[in-house]
């Protein structure tokens, strides 16, 4: 019997640098809505686990009231009030 080899596939990228990206896409459009397939794909993200990573970072960005979800699955920047 051979040995399976159980390695845990760890992206190149880290998630301090994927959050810093998605910020980085949602500031360059401003009044721009996106969802995180549109983000995964901007920042050529293809794994599955990437894109649910992605999608986990824009919940926090959200609950640290960062980003808006204007609407179920859109994100989009949140408009500072200027005065």
């Amino acid at each position: 019997m051979s040995k399976r080899n159980s390695r845990n596939k760890r992206s190149g990228i880290s998630r301090e640098a994927i959050t810093e990206q998605v910020k980085t896409i949602l500031s360059g459009n401003p009044q721009q809505t996106f969802n995180y397939k549109q983000i995964s794909k901007r920042l050529n993200i293809n794994d599955p686990s990437e894109k649910q990573m992605v999608s986990e970072i824009l919940r926090e960005l959200v609950a640290k009231e960062a980003i808006l979800e204007v609407y179920q699955g859109k994100f989009k920047l949140k408009a500072e009030v200027r005065g």
